[in-house]
């Protein structure tokens, strides 16, 4: 798969990253929480991949999508190589 379908030109700086983070509804302070200078990548590779699958269809926006950001913002488990 290419870098391109991975969206790794997406999600460079911190006000890419916080600008997207807003607009699918997390507050400020939510922002401020979940992305702190310890895991910039780990949050920009979860964006990624949040895109992907969502462009890919293999989540829906009726599915509560945002559960997926959620959890990955939450637990930061998720297994995002690729996408980082």
């Amino acid at each position: 798969m290419s870098s391109n379908a991975k969206m790794l030109n997406k999600y460079k700086t911190d006000a890419e990253v916080i600008a997207r983070l807003h607009e699918l509804g997390l507050s400020y302070d939510a922002i401020t929480k979940y992305y702190r200078l310890d895991n910039q990548d780990y949050v920009k590779g979860l964006l990624r991949y949040y895109d992907f699958k969502l462009k890919n269809g293999t989540i829906k926006k009726k599915d509560d999508p945002l559960s997926l950001l959620m959890d990955g913002l939450k637990k930061e488990n998720y297994n995002l190589e690729g996408f980082i």
